[in-house]
């Protein structure tokens, strides 16, 4: 039975949570429009003690504005963006799925054919963004995303594939160094020049796309383990792929790809993600002719539900208002209240809880 909604924001009706990180948490909802039109939709909300920062606002602002002018079925679709009483939202399409870095948790290893099928859709997408326009259709943009990892990669339940996450895209510019200490991205995905600092390209993108596969086919992280000072410390240097795949079989047209993937000079990769995806179309279809998305569908749908380990997840019964576990998806689906809430008091009651938070910790530091 439909339950009223958490809190509602123009006419969007805020249901479940349904993934929360850093800088925002997402939630299902549903867009009410006249005539009794409603969709389901995704709204991802900045948290509230970051709303009233005009840094992090502008970032979210610019990942809402970045996220409306990629089009493509590899991209998560942005489709709104707005600002009530306080509260910042960014309003995707609804698109039920796990991401890749749960799927390799669950899978161990995820199989070479199958991890070539989300290279090449992965490529797709980073071409897309890469070849991206102004609204007009005019001015390429000349993006690049800067933080492909497999946390950043969503796997349909229908078996398609979507980059997410414009949050620290960004304009390529020759000319510009990273200021030291900001470097942005995920330590262990970084292209060296990123790590170092220096200017990112198209190039860099597609080295962190070849650790993402390292990852799905070897079950092991780049660069092992250690502190964040020491991975960069690896990243700087650039990955070497014999080091990866120890225990790895991978074909010898594969190792090529890779190689010229992993190179330390970006401009000995590949001259653009469309070149690496057709590349990869021609391995598949000498590789495995019949593959296809049915077949990576049957086969996600074999192990999205599967818990790390190779057991089962299941679907908790009614607790008395617990969370309870969304069968295949790994995401914590939090109780709705009957009524519907003024997004002030949401607001207010989150940084409520941040200040208190904020206050013990302080006062533990004080008496320690």
């Amino acid at each position: 039975m439909e339950t009223g909604p958490l809190m509602k924001l123009g006419r969007y009706e805020v249901k479940e949570k349904i993934a929360a990180g850093g800088m925002a948490t997402v939630y299902r909802a549903i867009q009410v429009g006249v005539g009794g039109f409603r969709s389901v939709v995704a709204i991802k909300i900045l948290h509230p003690h970051l709303a009233s920062e005009d840094h992090f606002k502008k970032m979210f602002l610019d990942e809402a504005r970045i996220g409306a002018l990629l089009t493509h079925r590899c991209l998560l679709n942005v489709l709104d963006y707005g600002e009530e009483e306080g509260v910042s939202y960014i309003v995707t399409e609804f698109f039920p799925s796990i991401s890749l870095e749960d799927l390799a948790e669950k899978a161990r290893k995820i199989p070479l054919h199958e991890a070539l099928f989300i290279l090449s859709e992965a490529a797709e997408g980073l071409e897309a963004l890469h070849t991206a326009r102004d609204i007009d259709g005019k001015k390429k943009l000349g993006l690049v995303h800067r933080d492909i990892s497999p946390h950043n990669i969503l796997i349909g339940h229908d078996g398609r594939v979507k980059i997410i996450d414009y949050g620290i895209v960004k304009r390529e510019d020759p000319t510009e160094r990273t200021q030291a200490g900001l470097v942005k991205g995920k330590v262990r995905y970084m292209a060296p020049e990123q790590a170092c600092g220096n200017p990112v390209m198209p190039a860099t993108d597609l080295y962190s796309l070849a650790l993402v596969f390292l990852r799905c086919v070897a079950g092991t992280k780049p660069h092992g383990s250690g502190t964040t000072a020491e991975i960069m410390a690896r990243a700087r240097s650039g990955l070497a792929l014999e080091a990866q795949t120890k225990r790895v079989k991978l074909p010898g047209a594969v190792r090529t790809i890779l190689e010229k993937l992993l190179d330390p000079n970006p401009q000995q990769r590949h001259r653009s993600a469309r070149k690496l995806a057709g590349e990869l179309r021609k391995l598949m279809a000498s590789e495995a002719p019949s593959y296809d998305l049915e077949t990576f569908r049957l086969w996600v749908e074999k192990h999205i539900k599967k818990k790390p380990g190779g057991g089962r997840a299941t679907t908790a019964g009614k607790n008395n208002g617990a969370s309870e576990i969304l069968q295949g998806t790994g995401l914590v689906r939090v109780p709705p209240s009957t009524d519907g809430i003024h997004p002030r008091w949401v607001f207010y009651g989150l940084a409520t809880m941040f200040g208190v938070a904020l206050l013990a910790h302080l006062l533990t530091s004080f008496f320690a």
